[in-house]
């Protein structure tokens, strides 16, 4: 992903952008969307630092993991200290912290110039979005997936592409497959 398609440059003396990232799906484990997620932050903070830009990304997640991401983040993008970091923790793990408590917390916190969400999620929060699309396997192997499984990650892949302001794809491969099964998503911006 290149961060600086996500980020617009904004001239000295305006507010300070700001950008809310939502780690509901991050875990203390770190699998693989969680790394993702911690290396999505600190390309974001190294691109808003070096173009010398007045940014706040606020990090929304659970109480457990959110320690773990806070630590991973702040030591990988330690020399960023041009850009403010804020995490926000809310209470539980469980589903109704990660749909309900995560998305009020958002809303509460004010107003955001964009809204990133790390894997596709059925989250309404304030704001133009970002969500990333991590692969269309579903799409791809469907015969792997129970009707029920496929009926969801289907709508979910429609909404986003409907109500988002862009979609970001992790690799050329996702970008080819959202083309062939959504081709309405050739005329939005896709970021790679």
């Amino acid at each position: 992903m290149q961060p600086e398609s996500v980020i617009e440059h904004r001239p000295p003396g305006t507010r300070p952008r700001r950008i809310a990232v939502l780690a509901g799906s991050y875990v203390t484990q770190r699998d693989g969307v969680s790394v993702y997620i911690e290396n999505l932050l600190v390309e974001l903070l190294r691109s808003a630092n070096e173009r010398d830009d007045e940014i706040q990304f606020d990090v929304f997640g659970c109480r457990a993991p959110m320690a773990t991401l806070e630590s991973v983040v702040k030591q990988a993008a330690a020399p960023c200290a041009r850009v403010r970091l804020v995490f926000h923790v809310v209470r539980g793990e469980g589903l109704a912290s990660k749909y309900l408590a995560l998305p009020w917390q958002v809303w509460r916190s004010g107003v955001f110039d964009l809204v990133v969400l790390p894997n596709l999620q059925p989250l309404w929060v304030p704001g133009p979005r970002l969500s990333i699309l991590h692969d269309l396997t579903y799409q791809v192997a469907r015969d792997q997936f129970g009707r029920m499984r496929y009926a969801y990650m289907h709508g979910l892949t429609r909404l986003r592409l409907r109500l988002d302001q862009t979609m970001a794809v992790i690799s050329r491969t996702t970008r080819k497959h959202l083309i062939r099964y959504y081709p309405q998503s050739a005329s939005q911006p896709l970021i790679y």
